[in-house]
C-alpha cells in the first residue's frame, strides 16, 4: 500500500523528514522495512507504517513480527477483521512463542471464538509461565463469562508476578470491584500504598487512576467522607481526566450510570453499586442498600438526593426491610419520580361504548418465558365478550431475539390489540395510550425494575390500578386501586391514598391447564430427596439459603436444585454452601425439565416469594412449603397454597418450616399422602367453580373481571375510589349504559 498524495499532505512534513533521514541499521530489505515502519508508527504516521510492514510481510510471508506489527496498525485504524485475517494467516509462526499466542488469542476474540482465545492464552502460559499479557487476557476472558473466581486467580497472579507493572494492579483492583468485593479492592490499594512507602515503585500509587479507584472503593463501602477527601487530593491537573475516564468506562460497567450526568456524588455511587449487586443476588449489597435507606428515612437525617430513592426503587422487594419502611421508601421514590402531575392532566370518565365492553389497557414489563406463559393464560381466561384488552408490552418489534418474538406471538393471540413499546419514549407511549381511550389502566410493571412510573403518573384512563404489586402503601398515587387478595394483604385497607380491591383467592392464576398425568406415580428413585427452589437469584436471600443448608446437613444424600443461574452466582452459592459445611456438589444447577427423578419438595423463599415457581410446582403435582411471614413480598406463595386448598403447607415461622420439611423428606409415606391431598384438592376445586379455590382459572378470572367492572362503574358514577371485596364466585355484570356523570 502506497500513501496517496492527499494523505501525504495531511501529515506533518517535519516528522516525515525526520523518519526518512534516520540512519537504518538493518542490513537486509526486510529489516529495513520493519525498522522504517516502527519509526513511522512512533511518529504517528500510521498509513506509512502500514505500507512498510506490508512490504516486509511480502518479503517474508508468515513472519510473526511483521504480521503482529501490521495487525497493530490495523487495530489502531479500527479495522479489526483485517487485523484478524493477518494474524490467522500466520498461525504456525505466531503460536511458537507466548507473545504470538496472545496475538492469536486476540484474533480469535475478534471473531467471537472465546474458547479458542482461552486456549491460546493458556498455551502462552505454557510457553512462558507468568506471562503478563496471557494472564491479563485470561482475566478479561473469565470476566466476560462472569466467572469472577477464575478472573481473580489470574488477576492476582499477574499482579504478584509483575509488581512494577501498574496495568496489572489496576486490572486486579477492577476485577475485585466487578466481583462485588470492594473491601478486598481497598485492601489491595492500601497494600500497594504501604509498599510504596517502603521504597517500592510509586508509579501506580501516585497516579490519578489509582487515586480515583481508592475514592471509588471507599465510596462503595460507605466511607463517603474519606472518598471525598481522596478525590480532593488527586494530583493537580490529572484528577478530572482520570475521573472522566472512570465515568466513561469502569463506573457504567459496575452498574453506576448517574455519575457523569449528575456530577460526582459518592453516596449515589454506593447506592447504584449496591442496587446493581442486589439485582445479581449479592446479600451484602442488599444489606448495604437497606442500611442506606433506613438512615435516609430517619426524621433527623440530612436532606437526601431524590436520586437515591429512584435508584433503590426497582430493588425494594428484595431488601430485608419491613413493609412500613418499604412503603415509606416507595412513597419517597414516587415523589422523586413524579414531583408534580401536570395541571391539564385530568381526564373525564369516558362514555360507555356501544359494544358494552370494558376497554382495559395493560402495561407489561419485560417478562421471562415462564411469566409470559402465565400472563397469556390469565388473559385467555377473561371473557372476550366483556373486555377489550389492549396490551402495551416492553418488547421491541424489530428485535432479532427469538425470546421476544415468542413473547409477541404468545400474547398477541390473547388480546384485542398488542403494541410493542420497547422503542417508544414515555411521551410517545402516553400519546398512544390516550388514542385508545381505555376505561381502566392496569400496571403490571409497577414493581418491576423496568417499570415506567412517568407513564402511569399521567391520567390515561378513568381508573388506574396495580396488580401483583408489593408492597402496598397508603400513598398509592398515581394508582386508584391495588388489586390483591384476602391473604396477601390481610388486615385493614389504608385509610388514605389508594384503595384495595381484594378478590377471594390469589390473583396469581393457574399458569397452565392442570393435568393429573403422573401425579400418582411414585418416582423411580424413592430413596432420594430433592429440595427445589426454582427461583431467580434475587429471590434467594441469606436467611432462606441458611435454612436450606441446614436441611441438607440433616438429610444425608439430599440435593438442592436451583435454576441455571449465572456462573458467578453459582460459584458464590457454592462457596456459601461450603461455609455452611455442605459439600458444594450438593447444589444442582440446571433446567427443571432436565433434573433427575426423585422425591421433590419445593421451598418458597422466606423474604421474597416467587408465585410463578409455586404455581408451576403445584401444577406438576409437587409438594410446596412456604412461610407467610409479615412482609407483603413474602406472602404471594402462601396465598396460592391457601387458594389451592393446602393451607397446612404454610408454616407459621422458619423453624416450623424446617420441622415440616425434615419430616416429609424422611417419611416417604407422609410425602405421598401430601401429594394425594393435593390431587384431591385439585379435583374438588375444578368441580366447584363457585369455590374460592385457585384451580379454576376462569372462575378466578371472572372474580377479577367483577373487580374491574366495579371500579369503572364507580368512576362513571362520579364516585371516588373506595376499598371493596369481591364476592366469592362473582360474575362481572354487563356495564351500565347510563351517561357518565358530569
Amino acid at each position: 500500500m502506497t500513501p496517496s498524495f492527499d494523505t501525504l499532505r495531511a501529515f506533518p512534513h517535519d516528522a516525515l523528514t525526520r523518519v526518512r533521514n534516520q540512519p537504518l541499521r538493518a542490513r537486509n530489505a526486510f529489516g529495513r522495512h520493519m525498522e522504517r515502519g516502527a519509526a513511522f508508527h512512533a511518529a504517528g504516521l500510521a498509513d506509512y507504517a502500514l505500507a512498510e510492514f506490508e512490504h516486509a510481510l511480502s518479503l517474508q510471508p508468515g513472519d510473526a513480527q511483521a504480521a503482529s506489527a501490521r495487525a497493530t496498525v490495523l487495530l489502531e485504524q479500527r479495522r479489526p477483521q483485517a487485523a484478524r485475517q493477518t494474524l490467522l494467516a500466520c498461525t504456525q509462526t505466531l503460536s511458537a512463542n507466548a507473545d504470538g499466542c496472545c496475538n492469536l488469542a486476540l484474533a480469535h476474540a475478534i471473531g467471537g471464538d472465546a474458547e479458542a482465545a482461552r486456549q491460546m492464552y493458556e498455551r502462552a502460559l505454557n510457553l512462558a509461565p507468568a506471562h503478563a499479557g496471557a494472564l491479563e487476557g485470561l482475566v478479561r476472558e473469565a470476566g466476560a463469562r462472569r466467572d469472577w473466581d477464575a478472573a481473580l486467580i489470574h488477576a492476582e497472579a499477574a499482579a504478584r508476578a509483575h509488581p512494577s507493572r501498574p496495568a496489572t494492579w489496576l486490572l486486579w483492583i477492577d476485577t475485585l470491584l466487578h466481583a462485588r468485593r470492594p473491601h478486598d479492592a481497598l485492601a489491595v490499594i492500601d497494600g500497594q500504598s504501604a509498599q510504596a512507602a517502603g521504597g517500592q515503585p510509586q508509579a501506580l500509587v501516585t497516579s490519578a487512576a489509582h487515586g480515583v479507584r481508592r475514592a471509588l472503593a471507599q465510596a462503595l463501602i460507605g466511607q463517603w467522607d474519606q472518598a471525598r477527601a481522596t478525590l480532593v487530593g488527586l494530583p493537580a491537573g490529572h484528577g478530572p481526566g482520570a475521573l472522566a475516564l472512570l465515568q466513561a468506562g469502569l463506573l457504567p460497567s459496575l452498574g453506576i450510570g448517574h455519575g457523569a450526568a449528575r456530577g460526582v456524588d459518592v453516596v449515589l455511587w454506593c447506592a447504584q453499586y449496591a442496587a446493581a449487586g442486589v439485582a445479581e443476588g449479592h446479600w451484602h449489597c442488599a444489606s448495604t442498600l437497606s442500611q442506606m435507606l433506613q438512615a435516609a428515612s430517619r426524621a433527623d437525617a440530612p436532606a437526601t438526593s431524590p436520586a437515591l430513592w429512584q435508584i433503590a426503587r426497582p430493588q425494594l422487594d428484595s431488601l430485608p426491610l419491613p413493609d412500613s419502611t418499604l412503603a415509606a421508601c416507595l412513597a419517597r421514590a414516587d415523589a422523586a419520580d413524579l414531583a408534580a402531575r401536570p395541571a391539564n392532566d385530568s381526564l373525564a370518565p369516558p362514555l360507555p361504548r356501544s359494544d358494552g365492553r370494558l376497554r382495559i389497557a395493560l402495561l407489561i414489563p419485560p417478562l421471562d418465558a415462564m411469566r409470559v406463559h402465565w400472563l397469556a393464560h390469565q388473559l385467555a381466561s377473561h371473557h372476550p365478550g366483556r373486555f377489550d384488552l389492549r396490551a402495551y408490552a416492553a418488547l421491541n418489534p424489530d428485535s432479532a431475539d427469538p425470546a421476544e418474538a415468542a413473547a409477541l406471538a404468545a400474547l398477541s393471540s390473547r388480546v384485542d390489540q398488542l403494541l410493542p413499546i420497547g422503542h417508544l419514549s414515555d411521551a410517545e407511549l402516553v400519546a398512544r395510550i390516550r388514542l385508545d381511550q381505555p376505561d381502566l389502566l392496569i400496571d403490571l410493571s409497577a414493581s418491576h425494575p423496568a417499570g415506567r412510573p412517568a407513564v402511569s403518573a399521567r391520567r390515561l384512563a378513568s381508573v388506574h390500578a396495580r396488580l401483583h404489586a408489593v408492597p402496598a402503601h397508603a400513598a398509592d398515587a398515581p394508582y386508584d386501586y391495588l388489586i390483591t387478595d384476602l391473604f396477601t394483604h390481610a388486615g385493614t385497607p389504608p385509610a388514605a391514598g389508594g384503595a384495595w380491591a381484594r378478590v377471594p383467592g390469589s390473583t396469581w392464576l393457574v399458569p397452565a391447564p392442570a393435568s393429573t398425568a403422573g401425579w400418582q406415580d411414585e418416582p423411580s428413585d424413592a430413596s432420594s430427596v430433592r429440595l427445589t427452589a426454582w427461583v431467580a437469584a434475587t429471590c434467594i436471600d441469606e436467611q432462606s439459603f441458611a435454612l436450606w443448608m441446614r436441611l441438607l446437613r440433616q438429610l444425608d444424600g439430599a440435593v438442592l436444585e436451583l435454576l441455571a443461574l449465572p456462573p458467578d452466582t453459582q460459584a458464590r452459592l457454592r462457596r456459601e454452601a461450603a461455609r455452611h459445611d455442605v459439600a458444594p456438589a450438593r447444589l444442582w444447577f440446571g433446567d427443571p425439565s432436565a433434573a433427575p427423578e426423585g422425591r421433590r419438595i419445593h421451598l418458597d423463599p422466606l423474604l421474597r416469594s416467587d408465585p410463578i415457581a409455586v404455581s408451576n410446582a403445584l401444577v406438576r403435582g409437587e409438594v410446596v412449603l412456604a412461610c407467610a411471614g409479615q412482609r407483603t413480598a413474602s406472602r404471594p406463595g402462601a396465598a396460592i397454597l391457601h387458594g389451592a386448598g393446602m393451607p397446612q403447607w404454610v408454616a407459621s415461622d422458619p423453624e416450623a418450616l424446617f420441622t415440616l420439611a425434615s419430616h416429609l423428606a424422611t417419611d416417604a409415606v407422609a410425602l405421598r399422602g401430601m401429594r394425594a391431598e393435593l390431587s384431591q384438592a385439585r379435583i374438588e376445586g375444578l368441580a366447584d367453580p363457585a369455590s374460592p379455590g385457585w384451580w379454576n382459572s376462569r372462575a378466578r378470572a371472572a372474580e377479577l373481571g367483577w373487580a374491574f367492572t366495579h371500579m369503572v362503574e364507580r368512576a362513571r358514577a362520579g364516585l371516588p375510589p373506595a376499598s371493596f371485596e369481591v364476592p366469592c364466585g362473582a360474575v362481572p355484570p354487563p356495564l351500565s349504559l347510563r351517561p357518565a356523570a358530569p
